[in-house]
């Protein structure tokens, strides 16, 4: 009996009751599932093995280091901290997904890095060309996801801020459009196109053999064989916001009329793209025609149509001479563009919107265009003051960049400039959307303050 006792003081298993465990919504596709509270074995706190409990039941178990469970480490459930550790799986099929879709589900904690990126799990071949995908964590301290053959790598959140505790990050690559949503928002997306390989995952690094160790936590790691739904990928969202308490999506609903989507095309036989974008809010792309090559259009405007089709009262204009670039093709949105010192455009393009509400804050999510490293600076008047001269011009990387907290003027205007950056940028189109008011009527704020409706505020998502 003393020496059953003392067996047990040494190596602990630790497998959290049924209490502990939340069944996903989405389990169509599941071919991964980690949850630190269900499923971990250590030996004291230092973690031997993690269950995988999606129907592939491929393990990982520790491959380097010791990975630390610590209980409660984020809204009284457990996490998996990791420094220069990893665990790996044994399956080397289950993520040799070739052309096919995946989406992935990360709830994390990030701390600062310096050096090369770390990669919080990856599926990475551990031999040239390193075919896989992977989440990592670059030396800014940017959360990214990548799907790579040699290196054909994804843009990263231009926003991620390390220490800032736990939150949600989702990636997908869906018919070659690859997608990155931190807490339910859509923080950065590009052209995905190439095949890719896989190997058995590893956590804690890019593949078996990495080095590139990641610092953090991780409490819960979803993944895929498939691009969920714009419905399915908000349900994952929400359940895994709502179970970690992490912090809700800044865009709670947004309506068709305050969503407007424009792709830039060079006149031809282009075709406007629809149904496809960083938003997922309705399927219409207004077409905003310039001039192909070596013809320009000067000063070319447009009215808007909300993502519903229907007519908005807004309008795009440049205040210049540009020319744009025509795909030839069938349109993805970054297909088309205009350019940005090169083919007779001015060396910086002024443009303006009109008809917003006055005063009221929008977020707006640039594409750049789709040949590698031909992006762009841009200066947005956030603060409705109508001046630029106190802004700081952010770029649009190859995958695009979201621009948040944009307040209209008061004649209802956000005025803006595509810079010349001294080489070819290409500017290849804009989602905007209004952030609706978080300021409910009176006697909602009332039983929001007595709690009766706390949770159903929890549950407020995007459409």
């Amino acid at each position: 009996m003393i020496h059953s006792h003392l067996f047990k003081l040494a190596c602990v298993i630790v497998l959290f009751a049924s209490a502990n465990t939340f069944a996903l919504p989405v389990n169509s596709g599941l071919i991964y599932h980690l949850d630190a509270g269900n499923g971990v074995t250590a030996a004291g706190s230092n973690v031997t093995s993690w269950s995988d409990l999606s129907p592939t039941g491929d393990t990982a178990t520790t491959n380097a280091g010791s990975p630390q469970l610590v209980l409660n480490a984020v809204n009284g459930l457990p996490a998996v901290e990791f420094t220069n550790d990893r665990l790996a799986g044994a399956d080397a099929n289950v993520f040799d997904l070739g052309a096919g879709d995946v989406s992935w589900f990360a709830v994390v904690r990030v701390d600062p890095v310096s050096g090369n990126p770390n990669r919080i799990f990856g599926t990475l071949q551990n031999s040239g060309p390193f075919d896989g995908f992977a989440a990592d964590v670059t030396p800014a301290g940017q959360v990214g996801t990548f799907f790579r053959t040699n290196s054909n790598q994804i843009g990263s959140d231009p926003d991620t801020a390390v220490g800032a505790g736990f939150n949600v990050f989702a990636g997908s690559r869906e018919t070659g459009l690859a997608s990155l949503l931190r807490n339910g928002d859509v923080v950065n997306n590009r052209i995905s196109p190439a095949a890719f390989a896989g190997d058995a995952i590893s956590i804690g690094t890019e593949r078996t053999g990495g080095g590139e160790f990641f610092e953090g936590a991780i409490a819960e790691l979803v993944i895929y064989n498939r691009a969920l739904s714009a419905a399915e990928t908000d349900e994952v969202n929400t359940f895994l916001s709502e179970k970690y308490a992490t912090p809700e999506a800044s865009i709670t609903e947004n309506a068709p009329q305050d969503v407007w989507n424009v792709d830039i095309n060079g006149t031809g036989n282009a075709l406007v793209k629809s149904g496809q974008g960083a938003f997922d809010s309705g399927g219409f792309w207004n077409d905003f025609r310039v001039n192909h090559h070596a013809g320009t259009s000067t000063n070319p405007s447009a009215g808007l149509l909300d993502s519903a089709g229907g007519a908005s009262g807004v309008t795009f204009s440049i205040q210049g001479t540009i020319s744009g670039f025509n795909n030839g093709g069938p349109d993805a949105i970054t297909a088309d563009y205009l350019f940005i010192n090169a083919g007779n455009a001015d060396a910086n393009i002024d443009w303006t919107i009109d008809g917003l509400i006055a005063g009221e804050n929008y977020e707006m999510f640039l594409h750049a265009g789709a040949i590698g490293g031909r992006d762009f600076n841009i200066l947005v008047d956030t603060n409705g003051d109508g001046s630029l001269a106190d802004e700081i011009a952010v770029n649009v990387g190859f995958g695009g960049r979201l621009v948040t907290d944009i307040i209209a003027s008061g004649s209802g205007s956000i005025i803006g400039q595509a810079l010349n950056d001294g080489a070819e940028g290409n500017w290849a189109g804009f989602e905007l959307r209004r952030v609706p008011s978080a300021v409910p009527e009176p006697t909602t704020a009332l039983l929001l303050l007595t709690g009766t409706l706390g949770m159903a505020a929890r549950r407020r998502r995007k459409a």
